[in-house]
C-alpha cells in the first residue's frame, strides 16, 4: 500500500510497478498534485535485481506542483562516482509509447512549480521530460534511451519549451545524465531541446550519442539543439549525431559552450582514437554567442565542422581537426555578402623562420576593416586544401596576441596590418602553423572577444636538427 500519503512529510513511497492503482507512480503524482508545496515521490519496490520496469499504457499525469521524484532511493541503485563515463546502477526504469512523454510539467503550470528528476531510467517515450511550464527545473544522474533492459530506444531527452533556469547534469559524477538512441521523435530529435523563449538553461556534465560507458555508440540525431538565450553548455560528451553535435539557432544568443569533447571517447591511453565523430559538428546561427576549449573531433571524411552563420560569435582558442579533405574546419561562408561574423577575413600567416636565439619568428597579415584584433595561432599536421590553398587545422592552440588597431580602413575598402609574433620553438607542437583573427566588440557593456575568422593557410615551420633547423 503506498505509505504515507502525506502525513505532514510530502514524501510519497511507490512500491510497485503497475500502471495504475495504489502504491504506483501514477497515484503517487495524482497525490502530490493535491499537496500544495514541495513534495517527494521516493522508491521501494519489493524484489531483488534492478532494474525495476513501470511499463506505462497510458500518459502520467500533468506534474501541476512541485516535486522531487528520487530514483536513487530505490534500493540497489549505485551513483556514479568517476569523472569519466559512468560506473553507477539505475533501478527504476519508466517505459512508455512513442506518442508519450515521460514527465510533463505543463504550459499552465504556476511559475512557482518545480520538477527535479534524479535516478530515472526513461525509454521508448517521445521525450522523457517535457517541460513547458514552471521553472528552476532540475534532471540529474538518470538516462535516456541508453540499454537497460532491452531496447528503450525513443525520440528524445529532455525538451525544454518555455521555462527558465532549468539545470540538466551539474558539476558532481553523480548528477551525470546520459542520452542516447534517440532518433526520429515527434518533434527535432536531440539529447537537450531548447525552444526560443527560454532563458539560462545549463548542461553540464552530460554523454550524448554514447552508452554510459563513453565509449560504445549509443546514437542519436542531435546531441544538443537550442533557440534559448544565455544558456551554459560546458563540460559535455558529444558524439555520433546523424545530423549535429550541436545547434544554437537563429534566436540562440547569449549562450556560452565550451569545454567540451565532440569526435572522441570520453576517455583513453595515449593517442585518443577517431571513430566517433558525429555527422556533422556545431552549427551556430545565432549571435553574441561563445564557443571556447572545445575539441571537435572529425574522421576523416566530416563535410561540415564547424559553421557559423550568425555575427559575433567568439570562437577562439578551440581545436577543430579532422574534416573532409578540401572542406575547411571552421566556416563562417566568405562570401558576399558574408554568412557569418561579418565575413572577417582570416589572417595569412607570411612567413616562419628562426631567430638566432632559438624563436621562431611568424610574420601575419591582417586584411580587414577598422576595429582591434587579436591573432591566434594554432599548429597541425595536416592540410586540407580548400579552395586551391593549403588552409590548415587547428590542432594545437599555441598562443594569443595583444590586439592590433587599424584606423586606415575606407568604406569599401580593407586596410592591412602586419603583426611581428616571436616564440620559442618548444611551443609549436606539429609542422605547419596557421593563424585565426578576433575581433574586440562591445556587448551591451562588456567589451570582449566578437567576431571570429576561418582558420587561415599553412606555412610549414622551419626544421632543425632537434625538431627545426635555421634559416638563413
Amino acid at each position: 500500500a503506498l505509505e504515507s500519503a502525506n502525513a505532514g512529510t510530502g514524501t510519497l513511497v511507490v512500491t510497485n510497478t503497475s500502471n495504475s492503482g495504489a502504491g504506483s507512480l501514477r497515484d503517487a503524482i495524482t497525490q502530490a498534485n493535491g499537496t500544495p508545496g514541495a513534495n517527494a515521490i521516493v522508491f521501494n519496490i519489493a524484489g531483488s535485481g534492478c532494474p525495476k520496469i513501470i511499463n506505462l499504457t497510458s500518459a502520467l499525469p500533468d506534474i501541476t506542483e512541485s516535486v522531487i521524484i528520487d530514483g536513487t532511493t530505490q534500493p540497489g541503485y549505485e551513483p556514479n562516482t568517476v569523472d569519466l563515463g559512468y560506473d553507477g546502477a539505475q533501478c527504476i526504469l519508466l517505459r512508455g509509447g512513442s506518442a508519450l512523454f515521460g514527465f510533463e510539467v505543463p504550459g499552465g503550470a504556476a511559475q512557482t512549480t518545480r520538477l527535479q528528476v534524479e535516478g530515472i531510467a526513461f525509454g521508448g517515450f517521445a521525450y522523457g521530460v517535457f517541460l513547458a511550464g514552471g521553472s528552476s527545473h532540475r534532471i540529474a544522474g538518470s538516462h535516456f534511451g541508453v540499454p537497460l533492459s532491452g531496447s528503450n530506444a525513443m525520440g528524445g531527452g529532455v525538451y525544454v519549451a518555455g521555462p527558465d533556469d532549468v539545470q540538466i547534469g551539474g558539476s558532481g559524477p553523480g548528477e551525470r545524465n546520459v542520452f542516447g538512441n534517440l532518433a526520429g521523435g515527434l518533434f527535432n530529435a536531440a539529447g537537450v531541446l531548447v525552444s526560443a523563449g527560454s532563458e539560462r538553461t545549463e548542461s553540464a556534465h552530460n554523454i550524448f550519442g554514447n552508452k554510459p560507458n563513453g565509449v560504445l555508440e549509443a546514437p542519436l540525431d542531435y546531441g544538443i539543439r537550442s533557440d534559448g538565450s544565455d544558456g551554459v553548455f560546458t563540460d559535455n560528451l558529444i558524439n555520433n549525431a546523424t545530423e549535429w553535435g550541436i545547434v544554437l539557432g537563429a534566436s540562440a544568443t547569449g549562450n556560452s559552450l565550451g569545454r567540451t569533447r565532440m569526435g572522441l571517447p570520453a576517455f583513453c591511453i595515449g593517442s585518443c582514437p577517431t571513430g566517433q565523430a558525429n555527422a556533422r559538428g556545431i552549427l551556430i546561427e545565432g549571435a553574441e554567442n561563445i564557443l571556447f576549449n572545445t575539441e571537435l573531433v572529425g574522421d576523416g571524411s566530416t563535410i561540415n565542422m564547424l559553421r557559423v552563420t550568425g555575427d559575433d560569435n567568439d570562437l577562439s582558442g578551440n581545436l577543430v581537426y579532422g574534416a573532409a579533405l578540401g572542406r575547411v574546419p571552421v566556416d563562417i561562408g566568405n562570401t558576399n555578402p558574408p554568412a557569418g561574423n561579418r565575413g572577417l577575413n582570416w589572417p595569412e600567416v607570411i612567413s616562419a623562420q628562426r631567430q638566432a636565439n632559438g624563436n621562431i619568428q611568424l610574420l601575419v597579415r591582417l586584411r580587414t576593416g577598422n576595429g582591434s584584433y587579436a591573432i591566434l595561432l594554432y599548429t597541425s599536421e595536416r592540410r586540407v586544401d580548400a579552395g586551391g590553398i593549403a588552409r590548415c587545422e587547428a590542432r594545437q592552440y599555441v598562443a594569443s596576441t595583444g590586439y592590433t588597431t587599424i584606423t586606415s580602413a575606407t568604406p569599401g575598402t580593407n586596410a592591412t596590418a602586419d603583426v611581428i609574433i616571436s616564440l620559442p620553438a618548444s611551443e609549436f607542437a606539429f609542422p605547419l602553423v596557421t593563424a585565426q583573427a578576433v575581433k574586440r566588440v562591445r556587448i551591451g557593456t562588456t567589451a570582449r572577444g566578437g567576431d571570429t575568422s576561418e582558420i587561415g593557410n599553412c606555412v610549414e615551420l622551419p626544421l632543425f636538427g632537434d625538431g627545426f633547423e635555421a634559416v638563413d
